[in-house]
């Protein structure tokens, strides 16, 4: 008995071209007994499977959770479904072997809700018995009829309620029996014909009978074509897979075994093929080299895999005909976690969290994340906190390589992937190239191999990656790396040329920054594009330069465009390419890491640079798992002071309507203060232990004095005061003395803003006594500080002009012992005597500067506001509805003076370093960056961010 199915044109992604550890799930999906016998499935676009069952003449569905409805659809009792398609729209065509007949297409329409599918039972009569169906890209579906030698062509109607048969739309030979069909990607029709011959008909119906010929006896069942216009068919008859050229040209036959009988057949976009074997229960695989692995993936004895499809993310499906299942076989990374608490959890219970890692071929690394921010010290496959909030998300992140198949390949000339042991196995001179163009790149000098990050490391000395010249057709090209920055170092990445001509793209260049922070682009002699601006942090990123065909160069960094340049009459050079090297100019190295290298004969647009940059994010993030989210029953209690935290007079309080209420005075109880609120009558420590019936929680401490008076019996002042009086009694004046005889300012009331990357921060500046009404709004400048100091007066200093507020003392300790700006005249640009890099790191930074619960925002943090900025400059940062208005308030860089005031804004970051500089956010009318190229000593703004 021949058995005849649909061939669907699906393009299996490969993760790489060498066998990777699989993970097979037999079964996956449990649809009922061998009775059922389950045929064909296909995904719609959110990775739901639909399979026909022919015997019970149903549709099933199938969530990518592997969540089944059995009958998602039934069709009449008689109906048989076989063969299907789906449109793009997720609607369903089945193609149906009634016993008795008739012979009939149904059409298939989800519910809104997913939950069913509504059944036209006869959308088509086609009159004849059929096996498989096919869709065009114009959405005209093709059936061929095994007995007849006809294949028919349905056009939906209007509204598509009923189909519009075509039947014979074109007649093949005699006895050519055609079972499948498929299409290449212009749209002709190729049928497999059990005479052993593969038939090719044009959109207009011409026929070439005998397109080309396969050995006797192969019954050949469904092919795919390659990009290239190669086809591959499976040969149900002799057990093998045959290659046809695009004239028809017999190429290659291999053989998959004794009578194994491939049927289904996918392709992945490295040349890799996979075949599902029906008699012998496996899934082969065949490299583009020929190497034949029969049992890729087993199945169970008696499974009789009938069909092959593939998700989204890579996973291989079978239809399992002898025992009425659908396995599933993945053989990419992939993480998933789980957690220790389901439903709502207590505030301050222990969660833990954990990493399922699948399919790695080294140890992965873990990085665990909360609100997408990376949590320190959380790098191991659990996690487990006491101290989640209402909503955290956790994730976690595991690094292991580079997801090469979702590179644009359009045009892609030059495909290196360090990380791919099908392009680098970590040994040799030879990186290959996986585009198929054979631009192979050779290791000169011996660069060696990091096998932990799959990289190529250099040692700026004299090592590099030279590759033969990619293409002649310079006017229109890209090219794009994957490097490990480090700004300790310059030199070139890429350069395509020689000697004083070549484009390239680095920092620096043989004449380049000595700060070695600057991007720096050189065009055939004639510019530069992006000097000045910033890579960021140390680490993984990348680069690219396109040019257009006309005179416009533009450069970007992890898809972010830093820069363009255009030059009159421009000319393009040609000759080798080469990562690492500056070969001519200097012949100068760089010292690091080359991940991976592409090359293109074309400008590839923004979206498809930052598609390649999703692609290898893996390099830098990881692969990504699911998300947790919390959910908390109760809260923290939060205590509000109803007066100025003198005792008798000031009233505590917090949420009213819950079950309970304990207020403590120093961790003891106090009989009697049972409801939200109380009035202290001693000093000490006043916290409150709440409950909702559930959970139990208790605030932080909130401390009471006798009347303002220290344990001294001198006045302190009160922070929440809303009257200053000055020592000449005069109120609200502006300033006063305390009552050590320091600068005593009357307390700024912050506001808060939510910007577009939906992060807290403060509405202005640190000291700014409101918020910017301009960009240059003077009373919105706020204060200079020191990098690494807190709010202890020193920042007011020089915008006040106070005389002998200066010294050219450093610091023996982290908390000064005056508020004295420190200007120190040993030229080593800190206020310290021993450097201390953490002051304002991390979230509980040990001289935080800013108001309770926010800090210092990192570089990412500021990052990611200007990546929404609407234009990349001070006015972008200030666009009306947008909540930072950052202004352009100098800095402070002598006892007296305030440079660029009116010009530009400095904000600082957590970062410094051992050397005094420190990293700053930068915002000025045509441009943003990052630099290091100022001090802790020099007075910048800042601007704070909730943790």
């Amino acid at each position: 008995m021949k058995i005849k199915h649909l061939s669907l044109l699906l393009l299996f992604v490969a993760f790489n071209v060498q066998l990777k550890a699989q993970t097979v799930t037999d079964p996956w999906a449990t649809l009922g007994a061998s009775t059922i016998q389950t045929a064909f499935v296909v995904l719609d676009s959110n990775n739901n499977l639909y399979v026909s069952n022919f015997l019970n003449s149903t549709i099933s569905k199938i969530t990518p959770n592997g969540t089944v409805t059995q009958a998602w659809a039934t069709l009449a009792g008689n109906t048989r479904p076989y063969g299907m398609v789906i449109d793009p729209s997720g609607v369903l065509y089945t193609v149906n072997r009634g016993s008795p007949s008739p012979y009939t297409i149904s059409k298939i329409t989800p519910t809104s809700d997913g939950s069913s599918g509504t059944v036209i039972q006869t959308w088509a009569n086609l009159g004849t018995e059929a096996y498989t169906i096919s869709m065009d890209t114009s959405g005209n579906l093709y059936v061929p009829f095994v007995s007849t030698n006809e294949i028919a062509k349905i056009v939906p109607a209007v509204g598509g309620a009923t189909g519009i048969v075509t039947k014979p739309w074109v007649t093949l030979a005699s006895g050519a029996n055609p079972f499948s069909i498929s299409f290449d990607a212009a749209g002709n029709l190729y049928s497999a014909n059990s005479n052993n011959t593969i038939s090719k008909i044009t959109p207009a119906g011409v026929i070439t009978q005998a397109w080309a010929t396969l050995a006797a006896g192969s019954n050949p069942q469904f092919s795919v074509f390659d990009p290239a216009g190669n086809l591959y068919v499976s040969c149900w008859g002799t057990s093998t897979v045959t290659k046809i050229n695009s004239i028809g040209t017999v190429l290659n036959v291999w053989s998959l075994g004794t009578s194994v009988w491939p049927a289904g057949i996918v392709l992945d976009n490295n040349g890799n093929i996979f075949t599902v074997n029906h008699n012998n229960n496996t899934v082969s695989k065949i490299t583009s080299s020929g190497t034949v692995t029969q049992a890729f993936a087993s199945l169970a004895n008696g499974s009789n895999p009938f069909y092959l499809a593939k998700d989204t993310s890579g996973n291989l499906y079978t239809t399992n005909m002898g025992n009425g299942t659908v396995s599933k076989i993945s053989y990419f990374p992939s993480v998933s976690i789980t957690s220790s608490a389901t439903g709502s959890i207590c505030s301050g219970t222990s969660v833990t969290f954990t990493a399922n890692a699948q399919n790695f071929t080294t140890s992965p690394t873990y990085q665990w994340t909360k609100n997408g921010i990376a949590i320190p010290g959380a790098t191991s496959s659990t996690y487990s906190s006491t101290s989640l909030s209402n909503n955290d998300v956790i994730k976690v992140w595991v690094n292991a390589g580079i997801d090469n198949s979702a590179i644009v390949s359009n045009g892609l000339l030059l495909n290196l992937d360090a990380s791919n042991p099908g392009s680098y196995s970590g040994t040799g001179n030879t990186w290959y190239d996986l585009s198929g163009n054979n631009n192979h790149g050779t290791l000169m000098n011996s660069p060696t191999y990091d096998a932990a990050s799959g990289s190529i490391v250099t040692n700026g000395t004299n090592q590099y990656i030279s590759i033969p010249q990619v293409s002649t057709a310079n006017t229109n090209i890209t090219m794009q790396a994957w490097v490990y920055v480090n700004l300790n170092t310059t030199g070139t990445f890429i350069k395509n040329g020689t000697g004083g001509g070549g484009y390239s793209i680095g920092i620096g260049n043989w004449a380049y920054d000595q700060v070695g922070s600057n991007v720096v682009m050189l065009l055939y002699g004639r510019g530069w594009i992006g000097s000045g601006v910033s890579y960021g942090t140390v680490g993984w990123k990348l680069v690219t330069l396109t040019l257009d065909g006309s005179s416009t160069a533009r450069a970007y960094v992890n898809g972010n465009l830093i820069g363009t340049y255009t030059w009159p009459s421009p000319t393009y050079p040609s000759g080798p390419l080469s990562l690492g090297a500056n070969i001519g100019d200097g012949n100068i190295y760089y010292n690091g890491k080359f991940a991976a290298a592409y090359f293109y004969n074309r400008a590839l647009s923004q979206a498809e640079i930052l598609q390649n940059y999703n692609a290898f994010a893996t390099k830098s993030t990881g692969y990504g798992s699911n998300t947790i989210t919390i959910s908390l029953n109760g809260s923290i209690p939060t205590i509000s002071v109803n007066g100025d935290g003198c005792i008798n007079k000031t009233t505590l309080s917090t949420t009213s309507g819950l079950s309970s209420y304990t207020w403590y005075k120093d961790n003891v109880a106090i009989s009697g203060a049972t409801s939200n609120s109380y009035v202290p009558t001693a000093t000490g420590a006043y916290s409150v232990q709440v409950s909702n019936g559930t959970c139990t929680n208790t605030s932080a401490s909130t401390s009471m004095t006798a009347c303002g008076l220290t344990a001294e019996g001198k006045l302190i002042p009160i922070e929440n005061s809303t009257t200053l009086v000055s020592k000449d009694g005069a109120t609200n004046s502006g300033k006063g003395i305390d009552e050590r005889g320091l600068i005593l300012t009357k307390p700024i009331y912050y506001g808060t803003v939510t910007t577009r990357t939906g992060r807290i921060w403060l509405d202005r500046n640190l000291g700014a006594s409101r918020v910017a009404l301009s960009s240059t709004d003077t009373q919105a400048y706020g204060d200079y500080y020191q990098w690494g100091r807190r709010t202890d007066g020193h920042e007011k200093q020089i915008a006040l002009g106070l005389a002998g507020n200066f010294t050219s003392t450093k610091s023996a300790t982290s908390v000064p012992p005056d508020d004295k700006y420190i200007f120190p005249s040993d030229g080593s640009f800190d206020w310290l005597i021993t450097s201390d890099n953490t002051l304002w790191t991390g979230l509980n930074a040990p001289n935080n500067p800013c108001p309770a619960g926010f800090r210092i925002p990192t570089e990412s943090e500021w990052a990611a506001e200007a990546a929404v900025f609407t234009s990349n400059n001070v006015a972008g940062s200030f666009e009306a509805g947008y909540g930072l208005k950052l202004t352009v308030g100098g800095m402070a860089t002598s006892q007296s003076y305030i440079t660029a005031i009116g010009n530009y804004g400095q904000y600082l970051t957590q970062t410094a370093y051992d050397n005094g500089r420190v990293k700053y956010f930068g915002v000025i009318s045509y441009v943003t960056w990052f630099d290091t190229n100022y001090y802790k000593t020099t007075g910048q703004s800042c601007r704070c961010i909730k943790d």
